[in-house]
């Protein structure tokens, strides 16, 4: 039997109500077993609802004994069904290259959100249809010339709609405008 599989037969006896110090595990020997809750306790599959700071594992001459309060915590559940979380959360937040990031302690940052209203305007004499294309430079203008505010660009819908990258595009000047980064 395997570690792990000796955790997770330990905590499913003690979830169950099952665990009786003297006769569970009589193949271990009692300074291994004893380790092992411990190992339960220190890694937080293993807890007890005690007011005072009693310990979790009572040792005696010939024996032991587990708080009468034990009981297995969410994570010890989770490790028995084999269901671990990782212990690092992670966020990732994509907005375009790394172009311009600072990594450590490098000094000052420039922070490019990757597009401009020329960009915009490059973007929309090459892919834009003719009939779409005064709509098209209306976008422009209203982004260059009014303020942010909810409800800004819902006239353009349609056209944000037929175009994803003017809609990408139009969203990172926006980013640039309300950071005070726009580049014309």
């Amino acid at each position: 039997m395997s570690y792990d599989d000796l955790i997770k037969s330990i905590l499913s006896e003690i979830d169950n109500d099952g665990f009786i110090p003297e006769t569970s595990f009589p193949e271990l020997k009692r300074d291994k077993l004893v380790n092992a809750l411990r190992d339960c306790e220190q890694l937080g599959y293993l807890s007890h609802s005690s007011r005072s700071a009693q310990p979790l594992i009572i040792t005696y001459y010939d024996g032991f004994d587990l708080h009468p309060t034990t009981y297995v915590t969410r994570a010890g559940k989770q490790f028995i069904e084999g269901k671990e979380n990782s212990s690092t959360p992670t966020h990732q937040y994509n907005i375009q290259s790394v172009s311009g990031a600072n990594f450590g302690e490098n000094g000052s940052v420039t922070i490019n959100y990757g597009a401009s209203l020329s960009d915009i305007q490059t973007f929309i004499e090459s892919t834009v249809d003719i009939d779409d294309k005064s709509e098209a430079n209306e976008l422009v203008n209203t982004l260059e010339k009014e303020p942010i505010t909810p409800g800004l660009l819902k006239r353009f819908d349609n056209l944000l709609v037929k175009y994803p990258g003017l809609a990408k595009a139009s969203g990172q000047v926006l980013l640039s405008i309300a950071t005070g980064q726009l580049i014309k």
